[in-house]
């Protein structure tokens, strides 16, 4: 009975991904978890295409914030690879530090003076690029 009535309401409320509409992935972090969100962007509002969250392990509950919000993209990015991947994306977060790494244009133009060598800080650029470039 009751999975019944939860395919009705995924299949409700969840739209088949189209390559041609636009798309749009937005993340946040808690001090528990993660989740992502995948949409059409749409002009009755956004359409979400899939849901994915994670519950941070006891290492990363000890992450500062960025590193959490940071963690909630790559996540995000790796879980809808192949539907964003050679398609170009919008990123919706709430955390503010974090737009200097990845300014509005979706260009990687400065990175900011941080040490990248700690941890998978140094990782973050690559998994973006290969996820976002198109040649």
């Amino acid at each position: 009975m009751c999975l019944g009535i939860k395919a009705g309401f995924v299949t409700s409320l969840l739209v088949q991904f189209d390559p041609a509409k636009p798309l749009l992935l937005t993340s946040d972090a808690s001090q528990t978890g993660v989740g992502v969100i995948l949409s059409h962007v749409g002009e009755n509002g956004d359409h979400p295409i899939g849901f994915v969250s994670k519950t941070l392990t006891a290492a990363e509950k000890d992450y500062l914030q960025s590193d959490c919000e940071t963690l909630a993209i790559i996540h995000g990015v790796k879980k809808f690879h192949n539907y964003i991947y050679g398609h170009k994306f919008t990123l919706k977060m709430d955390h503010t530090p974090l737009t200097v790494i990845l300014p509005s244009s979706g260009v990687h133009h400065k990175w900011p003076q941080r040490d990248y060598n700690d941890g998978w800080w140094c990782c973050w650029p690559m998994i973006m690029k290969s996820d976002t470039n198109q040649g």
